[in-house]
């Protein structure tokens, strides 16, 4: 983790803005940006502007507004349709939370990488689930030379028993990775949670 201090690499990956910006020059599908907020001197009229466009546009649908810099759902915040006289009020309280989020870094138990990262916010479309399970399903990928190894689904340190890993076996005989690979799940969920085993499935 010290190592990854002043990797440009891992910083651009780090930074859920920059990545958005690359994955768009790529032209990779993504969910929109519909947010970005990177000076702390205009986060009200950030603010304001994002709502304004969103009532302009009759968008009732719910966006999550996030922070670019930090990790483990820190700061992540959801906003549902309002009124014009609802404005000031939620931007109110967006800015309150932005302010504070802003001004931290992310944990010690990061890597360098992260906690060296400039703060920032973004907000994309809340996407629900089609299986039934409360929370939008996302998967942290770990690869290497090119091939997919694990697969990290990370609820953190409040529910450790959901916290699962996909580890990618070989197929019986091989000495390579294929198609031909199985993955198996590791977690200690104790079961009666369709929804979950569900996503474990899916994923």
């Amino acid at each position: 983790k010290t190592e990854s201090l002043g990797k440009p690499t891992i910083q651009l990956l780090a930074d859920k803005l920059l990545l958005s910006k690359l994955v768009d020059n790529l032209d990779v599908p993504q969910m929109p940006l519909l947010l970005e907020v990177q000076d702390a001197s205009d986060i009200k009229g950030d603010l304001t502007r994002f709502l304004e466009e969103r009532m302009s546009t009759a968008d009732g649908s719910e966006a999550v507004v996030k922070p670019a810099h930090l990790s483990n759902g820190e700061g992540v915040m959801c906003v549902r349709a309002i009124k014009p006289e609802q404005v000031a009020s939620t931007v109110q309280s967006l800015e309150a939370g932005l302010t504070k989020w802003m001004s931290k870094r992310a944990s010690e138990h990061e890597s360098e990488a992260l906690r060296s990262l400039k703060p920032g916010y973004l907000a994309q479309p809340k996407y629900r689930a089609t299986i039934g399970f409360k929370a939008p399903l996302e998967l942290r990928v770990l690869t290497l030379f090119g091939k997919a190894r694990v697969g990290t689904w990370w609820f953190g340190v409040d529910h450790p028993q959901r916290n699962a890993w996909l580890t990618r076996q070989a197929a019986p005989g091989a000495t390579e990775l294929s198609e031909a690979d199985q993955w198996e799940a590791l977690h200690e969920h104790p079961g009666q949670n369709p929804g979950f085993e569900k996503a474990v499935a899916l994923f």
